[in-house]
């Protein structure tokens, strides 16, 4: 599968989601946003097939939001969406769902995220490591798998793979024989992620031709088998997607809006034991290479924003010994907003919960951590480079300048466009006086533009104790220095614009003020 158009729009999503809806727009609707809970500000384009959140900013297509709700990734909506409207992906086309008879009728489940979708509830940890455990033994490896894991892309030996149990997808026509033996060998598949009742009554296991991959372990805390992501032989690509736009090349195995099904949940997975220092990165499969490369615990969430089984698991690590944690995203967090906003979250949580937080940096010619270490092995070390290259947390040096008000200042309180029309090239330092010199503790790497974002939300409504100035506003200069830098940058009303300064002509507000 190379590309398809949806068969479905936003309005289709909407009507599966738990949304209030509130007032139609031009082309849209206006719902209460899920995200940051304020009525009517969640617009829905029902052209564009997109959303926004006019309060708190959050967006994105139509699949990223039901994901986003339902905590997986957007490969699994697409298909648990396709699956719940009926939609056929070939044709494009809607049918009418087969209605679901099984003989004797299944249980009643505990709870049912799909409504007219019996689901089944989660099945015990332990039920669920034995029977994926059982499973794994019942399948065997593809030599063009095999080919691909050993492979100086990815670098893994035979008694590694062996170790971490990766296994080849079964033929969908044998899903149904698969899972009765399971039965016959006494494991428990209700439950089960992945497993679900067909139209006849029967177990069977959700794995299709476009599904059919490599079968990857997700391992929790205590070791045991919590999940399974696919590894897709053939990427799942949006038409008209970009030509460096691969496509999804991961989904987890999931039963979700399938008879009796169960969601995978997208747990977090453990490479390696609890340590003092744990490494977070994305992807199952990237995790345990890097674990067994650079032998360090990873933790791997199915991508940068999915962070929701981290901040659970954080109060446990920390009671289990962990005191740090090392952001190891993929470099392209200095490019892409949606990791660099993650890795930004990961630093928040750290912080709320005491942790110690660093930041791991490589030769950017490697967009993941574990190609970075896998070219290590046959490269020389570039100078400077090891391992661990951690960059901790630093106290980045800062000033805050503002307009003296003792006077008529035309652009006060504007943007750098009124600074211009009132005829200065530059901010006219002799105007401003100097009221606050400080640091500020945020991750080594952190862009300019992050940082000044910070301090101005900052000094925009709690202002600190001794802060001798006003909140910070548009018209205000804040100078970003160190050792060997001075950069000094115009408060706007949407950011911040680099300007030449010069300090040496401002005066210090504590001198303006009276001797007491």
């Amino acid at each position: 599968m190379t590309g398809y158009d949806f068969p479905f729009g936003i309005a289709e999503v909407a009507d599966q989601l738990p949304l209030k809806k509130r007032k139609p727009g031009p082309d849209s609707y206006y719902y209460d946003c899920p995200f940051c809970g304020k009525p009517s500000k969640l617009n829905l384009n029902y052209v564009k097939n997109v959303w926004r959140c006019n309060y708190c900013g959050e967006s994105g297509g139509m699949l990223e939001l039901y994901a986003r709700m339902y905590g997986i990734t957007t490969s699994d909506a697409f298909y648990e969406l396709n699956e719940l409207l009926s939609c056929d992906i070939k044709t494009g086309k809607t049918a009418p769902r087969e209605v679901f008879r099984a003989s004797p009728p299944p249980p009643k489940p505990a709870d049912s995220k799909k409504e007219g979708i019996p689901q089944s509830p989660r099945a015990d940890a332990k039920v669920i490591h034995h029977t994926y455990s059982v499973m794994l033994d019942m399948l065997h490896l593809s030599d063009r798998h095999l080919a691909h894991l050993t492979s100086p892309k990815r670098g893994l030996s035979q008694e590694q793979i062996t170790q971490l149990q990766y296994k080849s997808t079964p033929l969908p026509f044998l899903c149904r024989s698969l899972t009765e033996r399971l039965i016959k060998r006494g494991c428990t598949v209700q439950g089960v992620p992945g497993f679900y009742l067909d139209s006849a009554g029967k177990w069977t296991l959700n794995i299709s031709k476009r599904t059919a991959g490599i079968l990857i372990p997700a391992r929790s805390l205590d070791g045991l088998i919590c999940g399974m992501q696919i590894l897709l032989d053939i990427p799942i690509r949006e038409k008209d997607a970009p030509p460096d736009k691969t496509g999804a090349k991961y989904i987890w195995l999931s039963s979700a809006s399938r008879p009796m099904g169960t969601t995978s949940q997208s747990p977090v997975h453990f490479a390696g034991p609890p340590a003092n220092t744990i490494y977070i990165t994305e992807g199952l499969l990237k995790g345990d290479i890097a674990h067994l490369l650079a032998d360090r615990t990873f933790l791997s969430v199915a991508g940068a924003n999915n962070l929701g089984g981290i901040e659970r698991l954080i109060p446990i690590l920390a009671a289990t010994g962990t005191t740090q944690l090392i952001e190891a995203f993929d470099m392209d967090k200095y490019s892409n907003q949606y990791v660099r906003k993650g890795a930004d979250r990961l630093f928040q949580l750290a912080g709320k919960h005491n942790l110690k937080f660093g930041r791991l940096k490589w030769n950017p010619n490697y967009k993941g951590v574990d190609d970075w270490l896998i070219a290590r092995r046959s490269l020389p070390p570039r100078q400077g480079e090891n391992v661990v290259m951690l960059n901790r947390t630093l106290e980045y040096h800062f000033r805050i300048y503002q307009l003296d008000l003792s006077q008529v200042v035309p652009f006060a309180f504007q943007d750098i466009t009124a600074l211009h029309k009132a005829g200065y090239a530059q901010p006219p330092a002799a105007m401003y006086q100097l009221v606050w010199d400080s640091t500020y503790t945020a991750p080594s790497g952190i862009s300019p533009e992050h940082l000044l974002d910070r301090i101005h939300a900052m000094y925009r409504s709690s202002l600190p104790s001794g802060y001798l100035g006003r909140a910070v506003a548009p018209s205000d200069i804040i100078e970003l220095y160190g050792k060997a830098y001075r950069h000094y940058y115009y408060c706007n009303k949407g950011g911040f614009s680099p300007v030449t300064f010069s300090p040496f002509l401002c005066r210090s507000i504590q001198a303006r003020r009276p001797a007491a």
